[in-house]
């Protein structure tokens, strides 16, 4: 009753020493830590069994499990580079792209997810971006020139190839004079063993999307006629005859 004034109001509570809050504070810092020490050991096990199927050759069990490590402890970096080598082991770089971002959320400075990310966008066809991560390596450790020479030969290697891929489907569309050949007129060209090898690659391009145009026309376009039936029926033959077998 001594707590209350006369009138019935609650009197105020004594201040709280330094001391006092001070312990306070103490004691749930530690009951913190030791809460984070505890996740990041099963975060641990599970990095353990993950990292063996990943040697196995069985990446999406590991993705599985960095997946459940990472639900336990969301601030551990490394579960996400793995998890982002495991995705490009799947052809899946996208996802490895959005892992490494994670990463470096956690750590700005993180080498190894600066690599994977710069070596999930050279996947994706970007090696503009690419390059900016692996020259973002040496900015945080000039030791590392080695590495990143090896990547940059990389991207300077894949923009080779994609500029002779395209002067090679030029020059297989020459003589057509433009790019609307049939399935039947370009497989006569790819038939011909006499030309180099990137011609071949700029051919089945070609062929790729002229599969790909033939089909998309025939299901938009029923009442199509003329050149239009005569592209859906070479598209069906190549099916049928087992085209499809040069892309595997």
């Amino acid at each position: 009753k001594d707590a209350y004034k006369n009138d019935g109001t609650k009197q105020s509570e004594p201040p709280q020493s330094a001391e006092a809050f001070m312990a306070v504070v103490e004691a749930d810092a530690k009951e913190r830590a030791d809460r984070r020490k505890k996740n990041r050991a099963r975060a641990d096990k599970k990095k353990e069994m993950a990292n063996d199927f990943f040697k196995s050759g069985d990446m999406r069990k590991a993705i599985e499990l960095y997946t459940e490590a990472i639900d336990i402890c969301r601030d551990y970096g490394a579960l996400y580079t793995n998890r982002a080598l495991a995705y490009m082991r799947v052809g899946e770089p996208e996802n490895a792209l959005v892992d490494c971002d994670w990463a470096l959320r956690i750590d700005e400075k993180n080498v190894k997810a600066l690599v994977q990310r710069g070596r999930a966008f050279l996947a994706c066809g970007k090696p503009d971006e690419a390059e900016k991560c692996f020259n973002e390596v040496l900015n945080i450790d000039e030791t590392k020139n080695k590495l990143v020479a090896g990547y940059l030969a990389e991207v300077q290697q894949y923009r080779s190839a994609k500029e002779q891929e395209n002067l090679a489907l030029q020059g297989f569309e020459k003589d057509e004079g433009q790019a609307s050949a049939s399935l039947i007129e370009t497989l006569c060209k790819l038939a011909n063993q006499s030309h180099p090898l990137l011609y071949y690659s700029g051919g089945l391009r070609l062929l790729a999307s002229l599969i790909n145009s033939s089909s998309a026309s025939s299901s938009g376009a029923a009442a199509s006629s003329g050149s239009g039936d005569a592209q859906s029926n070479d598209s069906i033959l190549f099916r049928l005859k087992g085209g499809f077998k040069l892309f595997s």
